[in-house]
């Protein structure tokens, strides 16, 4: 019940929206048979609030699939609440939920993308490690994984090392000491007239997003000393040698900023024993992936055996502006991180 409340109820943005298909039981009850969730988010563009709607939780019973259509539901209920938000999409899905949506008016300009940073001798065979034990047995997957997982070390001798930066000293976040609450407090404030389109990052937001969530343990670093690069990032622990980044942001938003906030960050996960960290972003032109991209740091996405594990990179992130108040929003350059998607384990 915690967790239902934590998605659908408690979020800043308000209460989500479930819409029901139903049926007659053949007692002439009804019969829920399908269901269409939207998550509300507060969004930033350049400093303006937007509502947004994630698209979560979409179904319909086996036994129905092939006796009604589903794409008039969905239409209907895109209909009814494009009054309400600003922005809506998809974060990832089947083909089949993808196309439905691409008809209905949602683009598919910019797509997922890994990022696997190198920060250890053992970063392929941790990464590997993680990948073959997060796959359920059995399935070919995981058996390629534990062969790929053998072949690891191997591959491991060729890569390029990590070495430690001078970045800017960063601070785990306990609880809420004077110093987290006084930065938190103030940060996104001043950052989000430089960002694109993204999540907000009021205190609220990240409190309720990261913080007090009920299906993840997240360890969150900011920089306490208010110098000339300021900014955070959110982390989760998932293996011993695998971290992932889970949302980062850096004032200024300048690419030599982020560059040196990275670092930090890089070196602050090795300090813990991470061999790689791990990153899951889009193409988008002012996203993190191309700032990642400038920093010259050792990546394994691209090198054998992990990309050939990797085919299902490339899945788009749809997107539909519903052109509420007249305001003309973009969907082809955001700035997003794990933040976007719908906060479970």
């Amino acid at each position: 019940m915690a967790e239902f409340d934590w998605q659908w109820l408690s979020a800043p943005a308000g209460r989500g929206e479930m819409w029901l298909i139903e049926t007659d039981a053949p007692d002439g009850s009804p019969l829920v048979i399908g269901h269409h969730g939207l998550m509300p988010l507060y969004f930033s563009d350049r400093g303006t609030d937007l509502i947004a709607g994630k698209t979560e939780n979409t179904m319909v019973h086996p036994d129905y699939r092939k006796k009604l259509l589903y794409p008039k539901f969905e239409k209907q209920f895109l209909k009814a609440y494009s009054d309400r938000f600003d922005v809506l999409f998809s974060t990832v899905g089947p083909p089949a939920a993808l196309r439905q949506r691409r008809a209905l008016g949602y683009r598919a300009e910019r797509h997922w993308r890994y990022i696997e940073i190198a920060l250890g001798p053992l970063a392929m065979v941790g990464l590997l490690a993680s990948l073959a034990k997060a796959t359920e047995a059995p399935s070919p997957k995981r058996a390629l994984a534990g062969k790929m997982l053998r072949l690891g070390a191997r591959a491991a001798s060729g890569l390029p090392r990590y070495r430690r930066r001078n970045g800017p000293s960063l601070r785990e976040k306990n609880g809420d000491c004077s110093v987290s609450s006084d930065f938190f407090g103030g940060f996104w404030e001043t950052a989000r007239r430089a960002y694109p389109i993204t999540p907000r990052r009021n205190r609220d937001d990240l409190e309720w997003r990261f913080w007090a969530n009920p299906n993840v343990r997240t360890r969150t670093v900011f920089t306490p000393d208010g110098g000339s690069v300021q900014g955070y990032a959110v982390i989760t622990e998932v293996s011993r040698f695998q971290y992932r980044l889970d949302d980062i942001a850096v004032l200024p938003n300048e690419a030599e900023a982020f560059t040196a906030l990275l670092h930090s960050v890089c070196d602050w996960c090795a300090s813990q024993g991470a061999q790689v960290l791990s990153v899951m972003t889009t193409d988008d032109p002012s996203g993190p992936g191309a700032a990642i991209d400038r920093a010259e740091l050792p990546r394994l996405e691209t090198r054998w055996p992990l990309a050939k594990m990797r085919k299902a990179t490339g899945q788009p992130m749809l997107r539909h502006a519903t052109g509420r108040e007249g305001r003309d929003i973009s969907v082809s350059d955001w700035y997003v991180t794990p933040f976007v998607f719908e906060g479970r384990a």
